[in-house]
């Protein structure tokens, strides 16, 4: 998985649509294998 191999997440959320539960999940995710994540809302 490409996550296992990536030092730093950029995660893109649209501020029009809001954070959906799939976003959540994906976050979560990105929480457990402990990486660095920047969440940007445009």
């Amino acid at each position: 998985m490409q996550l296992e191999e990536s030092d730093v997440i950029l995660f893109l959320v649209d501020s029009e649509e809001s954070i959906v539960d799939q976003d959540l999940k994906l976050i979560n995710i990105i929480a457990e294998q402990g990486k660095p994540l920047f969440n940007w809302i445009k």
